[in-house]
């Protein structure tokens, strides 16, 4: 009976945390920080090049996959928490051909204010295909 339970209870922990999500931007969200409010774990969000730029979104959840179609550029947006365009706080996240460019310190005078295009506290970040410029830091990480 007890081996039933625990196959029965590893079966729908499959089943749930199995199930992800594929969005695109614009579509069920208009902005890259509504998606990002709105994602749960092991989401994939695919961006299309009319997805409004000057965002700057927290991701939190893990396992996200964020694909850029087209060319999708974010920049010109004052940077989340003074670290960088789009805050990652998730683990094995993977970014995928955006462009992060020109991007606003919140307080250029502060002292930690790095100004990257992407800046994540996660773990197991994976970038591909991005074009990072005109920012002091492309690419920030603490881990």
């Amino acid at each position: 009976m007890t081996r039933r339970i625990l196959l029965l209870t590893l079966f729908a922990a499959f089943c749930t945390s199995a199930h992800a999500n594929y969005w695109r931007v614009p579509g069920k969200w208009s902005t890259a920080s509504s998606a990002a409010v709105g994602v749960v774990d092991g989401d994939t969000v695919e961006f299309s090049s009319s997805t409004p730029s000057a965002d700057a979104p927290v991701w939190t959840k893990n396992n996200l996959v964020l694909i850029g179609k087209g060319v999708v550029a974010f920049g010109s947006a004052t940077t989340t928490d003074h670290k960088g365009i789009w805050k990652i706080t998730g683990n094995n996240v993977t970014i995928d051909n955006f462009e992060f460019k020109d991007v606003i310190p919140q307080d250029p005078l502060a002292d930690d204010s790095s100004a990257a295009g992407v800046y994540s506290t996660g773990t197991n970040l994976t970038v591909r295909r991005c074009w990072f410029h005109d920012c002091s830091v492309g690419l920030a990480s603490t881990s």
